[in-house]
């Protein structure tokens, strides 16, 4: 998800039991319900981040001062530049150079475009034959992607 999409995630959207996220279509960049497949660490840290959760969280992020709210994006985003040195990033990089990063490598990692694309949200140009009659939903490849990416991410 984009750094607005996670800052606003809400526990109801959360399905644990099969590890997925369904982002609603009106909290969506594109406007489309997306549903992002958990890797199992990041299952896990959604796992233990609910053991601070308080009851009046509907938020998995909240704001700091006031719980009803979310966490704002733009303060992640700062909190991340002026940690860059300790996150071992250079300057310049950002939330969305993740976005970046994770297609690049499942691209030279051989993964097909439409399955990248599946992970990141991306619409499938209108007016193509794919946009008109493709109606898959690559669940499996992606989230073998998704699984992937998290085993790339541990190594470090």
């Amino acid at each position: 998800g984009r750094i607005r999409e996670i800052t606003d995630m809400r526990w109801s959207e959360l399905h644990p039991s099969v590890n997925e996220w369904a982002l609603p279509p009106e909290l969506s960049k594109n406007k489309q319900r997306h549903v992002v497949l958990l890797s199992e660490p990041a299952a896990e840290i959604l796992e233990r981040r609910k053991r601070w959760r308080s009851e009046v969280d509907e938020f998995v992020f909240p704001a700091p001062n006031d719980r009803r709210r979310t966490a704002r994006s733009d303060l992640v985003q700062k909190a991340l530049e002026e940690n860059r040195e300790a996150l071992g990033v250079t300057a310049g990089w950002t939330s969305h150079s993740v976005r970046h990063s994770f297609t690049t490598v499942a691209a030279e990692r051989g993964h097909p475009v439409q399955v990248v694309d599946r992970c990141t949200n991306h619409k499938i140009a209108a007016g193509t034959i794919n946009a008109n009659y493709n109606h898959a939903t690559l669940n499996e490849p992606a989230r073998q992607l998704w699984a992937e990416c998290a085993e790339y991410l541990a190594k470090g």
